[in-house]
């Protein structure tokens, strides 16, 4: 409520001065994302200015599921470089597994210290509309999400500083 009152305070002129300086740091930083491999030239970057508010029952649900997303994912890494009963079972088939270009044979039997196998996990989500939110894919080889959200928070800290702050 804190937030969505300030923002309708400022009014939209200053909204719209406010995201018109978000997109010159984002450009001035030259911050861009390739929707494909073969594009190089990288397309700009879009930040909303204003947050898509998330509330704390919600929150709840969506943060049981991707714990419980990011467990199976580290299950399945410690698996497939270590007793591989996925495949022994039928569960993933060997072509899927040996042909991946981001399989790394030479990583069976590694073991990263502590409990987890997997270190990073991104996933991109979208709410449907009947409000449920929907998986679109997972990221576990260096998310490129966590450059963005570096690079929203500086700006966000130079275009509202006082909310960021607070």
């Amino acid at each position: 409520k804190y937030l969505l009152d300030s923002l309708r305070d400022l009014g939209p002129e200053v909204l719209l001065e406010r995201e018109q300086k978000a997109r010159r740091i984002l450009r001035d930083d030259g911050a861009t994302y390739n929707i494909s491999q073969q594009d190089s030239a990288g397309v700009s970057w879009e930040l909303d200015p204003v947050p898509y508010v998330i509330g704390s029952e919600d929150w709840a649900d969506i943060e049981a599921g991707l714990l419980e997303r990011a467990e199976l994912l580290n299950l399945i890494l410690g698996d497939i470089y270590g007793q591989r009963s996925l495949l022994r079972h039928g569960v993933l088939p060997p072509e899927a597994l040996f042909s991946h270009g981001g399989f790394l044979r030479a990583c069976q039997g590694l073991k990263m210290p502590g409990e987890h196998e997997l270190i990073l996990h991104a996933t991109d989500m979208v709410r449907l509309a009947d409000g449920n939110m929907c998986v679109l894919s997972d990221r576990t080889q260096t998310p490129s999400g966590a450059g963005y959200v570096l690079e929203n928070r500086t700006v966000m800290s130079r275009v509202f500083p006082s909310f960021y702050r607070e």
